[in-house]
């Protein structure tokens, strides 16, 4: 930071709504980490050093970073790759962040997830890695279900989406559904993109409202497990 360039002024507004659960307690079904304000010349220090990777010309890199700064990403899991991507958006200045999970960190994640610490065991991956992400800047809107993915859910997390980034397990069939139906119903969101590690390897793919439906690429019976 340059002498003399003072730190943004923010305040953290953290609000829930709650659902009612089969066993009649209440779940926490949103919670909300936004700015109270923005501070321009601080947003412009902080991604000066990554508008290099947006375009040749100072030109297009601003108009890229602008763009990026307008745009809400949903990540649909928040363990080993979800986790890492929410940060690193967060760092490039993605404006905008909605991330779903309903599990919580375990000594085993402690090997590669981002999120999982020694204080972190037993606390939810989707409220642990968005406040993680708030913090680096605070000045990224945050969108946290903690209760993850479901049919009833899933129209309003793809909600306002440019991107949706499934990084639920490849095995979670229903949730994965109830993801890709929101989707194709969506106007906005333009891709999904999947990516999973299965052994050694990884898997990438892209969906569009034009390619291949995931139930038809899958083809199990609902409800079923593939494992």
């Amino acid at each position: 930071m340059r002498p003399g360039l003072a730190r943004p002024s923010m305040v953290t507004l953290s609000f829930s709504h709650t659902v009612q659960q089969p066993n009649g307690r209440p779940s926490m079904a949103k919670r909300v980490l936004s700015p109270t304000q923005l501070d321009n010349e601080f947003f412009k220090e902080r991604v000066n050093r990554t508008q290099t990777f947006l375009g040749e010309c100072i030109a297009t890199q601003h108009s890229s970073q602008i763009k990026l700064r307008q745009s809400t990403v949903g990540i649909a899991g928040a363990g080993g790759i979800g986790g890492a991507i929410a940060l690193r958006l967060c760092r490039l200045g993605v404006g905008a962040l909605k991330i779903a999970d309903p599990d919580v960190f375990e000594i085993s994640n402690i090997n590669r997830q981002i999120g999982a610490s020694y204080d972190n065991i037993g606390k939810n991956k989707a409220s642990t890695v968005g406040q993680m992400a708030f913090d680096i800047a605070k000045d990224t809107r945050i969108e946290v279900y903690e209760d993850g993915i479901s049919h009833k859910n899933a129209a309003e997390f793809v909600a306002g989406c440019d991107l949706v980034l499934d990084q639920l397990d490849f095995s979670v069939i229903d949730e994965k559904f109830a993801l890709h139906d929101a989707f194709h119903e969506s106007e906005v969101t333009h891709t999904i993109l999947a990516c999973s590690v299965i052994g050694w390897s990884a898997h990438l793919y892209k969906f569009t409202r034009q390619s291949m439906h995931i139930r038809k690429w899958y083809d199990p019976v609902d409800h079923s497990n593939i494992v």
